[in-house]
């Protein structure tokens, strides 16, 4: 059974350090990233690039909102 994430390796949260501050990273890459598939299903960002084929990157794992509504954010902010 798989316990990383499929996106792990290409995903800034996991790559940058600076993506998030280090408390909220780690805990993020605990729950989320190597969580099991049951956690990692979980993430808006998995959930956006599985809908959308990529993710902004102000998503994080707990981002509140549908994937629909983080695209219309998105999208917003090149009108």
């Amino acid at each position: 059974m798989q316990k990383e994430c499929i996106n792990y390796k290409n995903c800034p949260l996991v790559i940058n350090p600076a993506f998030a501050p280090d408390q909220q990273r780690d805990y993020y890459m605990r729950v989320y990233c190597l969580g099991g598939k049951a956690n990692w299903t979980k993430c808006k960002r998995y959930m956006t690039k599985v809908d959308y084929f990529f993710c902004p990157d102000f998503v994080m794992p707990d981002t509140s909102g549908t994937t629909d509504e983080i695209i219309d954010k998105y999208e917003e902010g090149f009108l």
